[in-house]
């Protein structure tokens, strides 16, 4: 347990915490929705410039010091840690049409191929799909 004078910092070294073994329960993936995005960006990026004419980051840049230290030297306005230091934060650009996420593209290719276009069922052969159904219903069976 910290101490309360300790202070939590981010860093990019992993995270080792020697307790033993554990075993993990579970793990979930999922992509944040627009409002979740939003709310944990540092900054919304509007500007396609990098410098200023005295090759400082613009704000609201591409390198905006809010994401992070912009280079050795320098040091990220959110957290104050050097470019070893920082772990970087995020930002947003607002996007005036929605476009595809590359890297979901072909795993969604895939979903498609299998999916009927006519009755939207999966693609599967009856006992196969019921056999499927009653795996993912008891997955312990």
């Amino acid at each position: 347990m910290a101490r309360p004078e300790e202070k939590l910092r981010c860093t990019k070294d992993p995270f080792i915490q020697v307790v033993g073994t554990r075993r993990i329960g579970s793990i979930r993936f999922s992509t944040l929705s627009g409002n979740e995005i939003r709310k944990s960006a540092e900054v919304q990026v509007w500007s396609n410039r990098i410098y200023d004419e005295h090759m400082a980051p613009i704000s609201s840049g591409l390198l905006d010091a809010r994401m992070g230290a912009p280079n050795k030297l320098g040091q990220c306005s959110t957290c104050h840690g050097s470019f070893a230091e920082c772990p970087g934060h995020f930002g947003y650009l607002k996007l005036a049409l929605p476009v595809f996420n590359v890297g979901f593209f072909n795993c969604v290719l895939d979903v498609l191929k299998c999916i009927c276009k006519g009755c939207s069922r999966v693609l599967l052969v009856e006992k196969d799909r019921r056999e499927f159904l009653k795996k993912m219903r008891n997955p312990r069976a």
